[in-house]
């Protein structure tokens, strides 16, 4: 506990602030897949099967939800506090992913798995390379 306070008193709310809106951000991302999701799959009916089939609707939706996940970016001072929230989700993805590694075995953990690296990845490549692309982007133009 050494690590967030110091004499009874919070050091710094960076990583309370990131991990409340990276819930915020997963909670953006549900909500893109349940809206969108049949809207995706009758724009790109694909029969699942190549690494395009597979990744593109998911990656449409996840590009989607990113969108408004950037807008703390924009607003906040602290910049780090958004791309601390991005790189949480998929510490979130990752712990998830360690879960059904560990706790299902045969066939239940293939489509887990098969499930986790579609939807838990795919927001957290895309949420992650567009906000340090936007980071970027602050920082060249700050100079």
């Amino acid at each position: 506990m050494a690590l967030f306070f110091k004499d009874g008193k919070v050091k710094s709310t960076l990583f309370i602030t990131a991990f409340s809106l990276s819930l915020c951000y997963a909670a953006v991302y549900i909500f893109c897949y349940i809206i969108s999701a049949g809207l995706v799959a009758a724009l790109a009916p694909f029969e699942t099967g190549s690494f395009l089939q597979k990744w593109l609707p998911p990656s449409l939706i996840s590009i989607a939800g990113t969108l408004p996940c950037l807008i703390p970016l924009f607003i906040l001072k602290d910049k780090k506090t958004a791309l601390l929230a991005f790189v949480l989700l998929g510490l979130y993805g990752l712990c998830f992913i360690v879960f059904i590694m560990t706790q299902f075995r045969g066939r239940d953990q293939a489509v887990f798995l098969n499930l986790a690296l579609i939807y838990l990845a795919a927001p957290a490549f895309w949420g992650n390379a567009l906000a340090f692309a936007c980071y970027g982007l602050f920082l060249r133009k700050k100079q």
